[in-house]
């Protein structure tokens, strides 16, 4: 018996006579399981080609050395350690080997105990006197019975700026593939995550723990006789299509990780993946995210130092934290004035910044703001000094690169071009010393898969080993400079996945602002990632009201909007009073959003339906009822104003700061007053809480009801993404 006990829940194997290995449970006490017939009758654990179901796809797919097509492995060993980061939980590895080949297969196993998420993944290595090719090598493959009302949600939209899409289906008999690709932003077609539901009472979230092209199949099969339970094999991991691997002898392949969790819901599958993101993945998750300002909305790519330093000082009056300047920046012989040339050439432009980003750095110094900026370091233009002097840098085939988005992709396989991207960053920081924030972008997929730097055998390679050699650039930049916040973004959510988030803070969600749409993005994605990694913005897309826009951008980093009307300052807290009569606030996990240690955290997502405040403990968001409305808006304009009754909406106050003790409840968030009005009880920066009913709790967590404590591990998560409009010289807006 091989048990996994994974935190109330697990899975458990076991060896046969001959050495196969068969799963004998799965579930909350799959790794009690015990046999109670002969091990062989059991489903196998990890099939591989030739040595399972002869009408079933493996998990594992092997041409040997002398072109032998089957594999048939036996167990080797099993050795279990305690985890060498001194977190709680186990590392367990199922060492097997071919019974004919030098061929070894390693199952690990990577518990959290503390979250309930569990970690597996395969790694094969080859000790044939020549190399093998792998041709499917999935992660996870378990093994499941599902009734016929099993479903799965899958997150695949149509593409750029349509990403977190949720889809719903029956699992039906058949074979479902649902996979990626692209191979460097695959994820703006299909986010690699997964909900499975074998039964009304079970959810099964899976997130497959690789920036590059990803799969799921999903083989049902029905029972001998009607009505009974189906079968299910289920496969996850790196998509293998046109990337069979050659193994060379004695190197080693490692898959990559598919962090699992089994549940009673959606929703405690979302609280473990939260637990597990900020314990295990999120770099620096205590750390407080910035109110950002993004000059792109305003400016695009047409602007000089005296334009950007007047946004620089706007920025400082909107009590913003962090000014980023985005794409247009640089170039010398070939001016970035639009997206057709310039990448790659990481000078700032002489025409538009004459004394480089340093004067910039000093205007954000005055203006109290720290200093940002865009960067697109594995990408390059045709029409650039870097392409001109390196044609054969990019990633291309014997054919003449296409272009897409009139740009190349660098191979990083290449060790000259991991060792450029790595200087980008160290050049463009060094121009600015103070810089503390970079956005890292990638906008192109991977068209004519092929590099120089791997032989004509090793060709299908380059899409596994592409995402390998970008992941140490990454690692290198975050070495070199630890201190510095990176937010990731690929044409929008084209890199959503946890592996590439252990590099970064935050990730950006989509390009599609439009808060509409916003609203099921980031409610499908909360469902994997805490909203302190999904950055949002408040802009003009769809026209929405601007109440409504805030309320979707305070859903998951709070956000201001983009542009006061004409006539001075915008009243920010009288749109986001408004809030609750554009959408329903609901809390996934935790109703407050804090700005320091002393001010308990939030975790809030705005959906289609109105939340009963008395089941917000429950952290459910689907316990929903109606609920009083709240006031208006011009109710709380400068006069203090009472919530309807039966609303958790505390008492309105004046836009003045509140202090310790003072009545009615804490002050509309202004300058000065570093606050966000969020239900049930708006956060004041410093200063001390009031609950609905009117006590104090300073530095404690409050609930939705009575003052009673609410379980909370979600940092301070107190973030922005904030864009001036076009005519910001106007101050002026029509929503």
């Amino acid at each position: 018996m091989i048990p996994v006990d994974a935190g109330g829940w697990g899975l458990g194997w076991a060896a046969d006579d001959s050495g196969r290995l068969h799963q004998l449970g799965l579930g909350p006490e799959g790794h009690e399981a015990e046999a109670s017939t002969g091990v062989h009758w059991y489903p196998d654990a990890h099939p591989c080609w030739g040595d399972s179901d002869p009408f079933r796809q493996a998990a594992l797919r092997v041409t040997h050395h002398d072109g032998t097509l089957t594999t048939r492995l036996r167990l080797d060993g099993v050795e279990t350690a305690e985890r060498r980061d001194g977190r709680s939980g186990v590392h367990t590895v199922v060492a097997t080997r071919d019974e004919v080949f030098d061929l070894l297969v390693e199952h690990h196993f990577l518990t959290h105990p503390d979250s309930g998420v569990l970690e597996q993944w395969v790694e094969v290595s080859n000790g044939e006197p020549a190399p093998v090719r792998l041709h499917d090598y999935d992660s996870i493959a378990p093994f499941l019975l599902v009734g016929e009302e099993a479903r799965i949600t899958q997150f695949g939209g149509s593409g750029w700026a349509d990403e977190w899409r949720w889809n719903t289906r029956t699992l039906d008999p058949g074979l479902t593939t649902l996979a990626s690709l692209g191979g460097i932003q695959p994820h703006l077609q299909r986010a690699p995550m997964l909900l499975a539901h074998p039964d009304d009472r079970t959810c099964i979230g899976f997130s497959i723990e690789w920036s590059g092209n990803t799969r799921f199949d999903l083989d049902v099969r029905p029972g001998p006789a009607p009505g009974d339970l189906r079968t299910l094999r289920l496969r996850a991991g790196a998509n293998p299509y046109g990337a069979d691997y050659l193994l060379e002898s004695g190197e080693r392949f490692v898959a990559p990780a598919v962090a699992w969790t089994w549940a009673d819901s959606s929703d405690e599958v979302a609280s473990r993946f939260h637990r597990w993101t900020r314990a295990v993945v999120l770099r620096d998750p205590q750390r407080l995210r910035p109110v950002v300002i993004n000059n792109w909305e305003a400016t695009g790519m047409a602007f000089d130092e005296a334009r950007l330093e007047s946004l620089i000082q706007r920025a400082g009056e909107l009590d913003a934290e962090v000014f980023l300047l985005d794409d247009g920046w640089f170039g010398g012989e070939f001016p970035r004035d639009d997206d057709t040339q310039g990448l790659g050439d990481w000078d700032p432009d002489p025409a538009k910044l004459p004394s480089g980003v340093a004067p910039l750095v000093e205007a954000c110094d005055r203006s109290g703001l720290r200093f940002g900026i865009w960067v697109e370091p594995e990408m390059v233009n045709p029409r650039s000094e870097l392409y001109r002097r390196h044609p054969d840098w990019v990633i291309r085939d014997r054919r003449e690169p296409r272009e897409h988005r009139q740009q190349l992709a660098l191979d990083p396989i290449r060790d000259e071009v991991r060792d450029f991207e790595v200087e980008v960053f160290d050049r463009v920081l060094a121009m600015g010393p103070g810089t503390s924030y970079v956005k890292w972008d990638v906008n192109r997929p991977i068209t004519e898969p092929g590099s120089t730097a791997l032989g004509p055998e090793r060709q299908s390679n380059v899409f596994v080993d592409n995402v390998r050699a970008t992941w140490e650039v990454m690692d290198r930049v975050v070495q070199r400079h630890p201190e510095v916040e990176l937010m990731l973004c690929a044409s929008g959510g084209g890199r959503t996945d946890h592996a590439s988030l252990r590099r970064f803070h935050e990730f950006w969600t989509s390009d599609n602002t439009d808060p509409v749409t916003r609203v099921r993005m980031q409610w499908a994605c909360s469902h994997f990632f805490p909203p302190q990694v999904m950055a949002a913005h408040v802009t003009r897309w769809g026209q929405r009201p601007v109440e409504f826009a805030c309320a979707v951008a305070l859903s998951t980093r709070s956000a201001m909007p983009s542009s006061p009307p004409a006539g001075g300052r915008w009243r920010w807290p009288a749109a986001v009073a408004g809030c609750s009569s554009w959408g329903r606030w609901s809390t996934s996990c935790h109703p407050w959003r804090a700005r320091t240690a002393r001010v308990p955290p939030s975790h809030t997502m705005l959906v289609p339906a109105r939340l009963d405040p008395a089941r917000a403990r429950s952290c459910s968001p689907t316990s929903w009822r109606s609920r009083p409305a709240m006031p208006p808006a011009s109710a709380c304009r400068g006069s203090t104003g009472t919530a309807p009754t039966g609303s958790r909406r505390p008492t309105c106050s004046p836009m003045t700061p509140s202090r310790a003790g003072s009545s009615p409840a804490p002050c509309w968030p202004r300058r000065g007053c570093r606050g966000h009005w969020l239900i049930p009880v708006p956060r004041v920066s410093g200063r001390s809480h009031r609950s609905p009913q009117g006590r104090h709790h300073p530095g404690r967590e409050d609930s939705a009801e009575g003052g009673q404590p609410l379980s909370t591990t979600s940092p301070s998560m107190r973030s922005a993404f904030v864009s001036f409009a076009r005519n910001e010289d106007s101050w002026a807006m029509k929503w």
